[in-house]
């Protein structure tokens, strides 16, 4: 699987003095005394990685209206740099960089769009064909496997640091069976795109009767092929049927040597 990691995050605009915060390669914290901007920083990058606020999960750089005008966030990839912006309450965001590999432009955030900002991610962690993960556990429903259902693994939240279920494990927006799902799929490369549902009981319990009544429907017809064998030879007044064979295939070699011999 391939590897990136956030290298610089620049928030601007709206009179602001810009802000950059520089990110190393491997684990980074964001520390601080309560409000310093902790959870700004984490806002700020959830928005590049795509979040849309809701009114049961906003936004703090969005809702607050801090005046901040556009959001950059620098990837380094194996291949180069990524490089994404987005504009405070626009729905799109521009990619550009050195990366050969990823297509500038815009992409939409939303997952429903031909050309949107999930693609991108997976793009960058070596996943480029469409993979379903399951969703529920007992109706065998799927969903597919996007840069969002499997975020909790790499960008984990202050609250959830000290709880005390695995922190591999999404705490709240990904259900608990998409998301060991996504764990799943990224320890084994095992997916739901082949999944075969569990069939309805009265469906199996039909094909167990049918099949049944079937095996009895040919037994009866043995049966009944048994009785006229037997029959015809009482009628033919064959006591030993293998001897009789027996005597067949000695008159047909005794005819074929004839013919033999007729023809030399």
């Amino acid at each position: 699987m391939n590897r990136f990691y956030i290298e610089k995050l620049v928030v601007s605009g709206g009179g602001h003095k810009t802000t950059v915060i520089d990110f190393k390669p491997g684990l980074n914290f964001v520390l601080g005394p309560s409000n310093t901007g902790k959870s700004l920083i984490m806002d700020c990058i959830d928005y590049v990685f795509g979040f849309t606020p809701k009114k049961t999960h906003p936004s703090k750089i969005v809702d607050n209206n801090y005046g901040y005008e556009s959001i950059v966030l620098h990837l380094a990839t194996d291949k180069g740099t990524v490089i994404l912006e987005r504009k405070i309450g626009d729905s799109k965001i521009t990619v550009s960089g050195t990366d050969p590999s990823v297509d500038h432009g815009s992409y939409s955030v939303s997952n429903s769009a031909k050309k949107n900002i999930n693609s991108v991610f997976l793009h960058l962690l070596g996943i480029d064909e469409p993979h379903s993960i399951r969703s529920a556990e007992k109706d065998f429903k799927t969903q597919a496997l996007t840069w969002r259902s499997m975020l909790h693994l790499f960008f984990i939240r202050q609250g959830d640091v000290a709880r005390e279920s695995s922190s591999l494990l999404a705490p709240r927006s990904v259900g608990s069976t998409s998301s060991a799902a996504a764990l799943l799929f990224f320890l084994t490369g095992q997916d739901a795109n082949d999944l075969e549902a569990n069939e309805d009981p009265k469906i199996s319990e039909s094909k167990k009767k049918a099949l049944i009544a079937y095996i009895q429907e040919k037994v009866n017809d043995l049966g009944t092929r048994r009785e006229k064998l037997e029959e015809t030879l009482s009628a033919a007044n064959i006591t030993d049927p293998h001897a009789s064979i027996e005597q067949v295939r000695k008159e047909i070699a005794d005819l074929q040597a004839q013919l033999d011999s007729a023809i030399k």
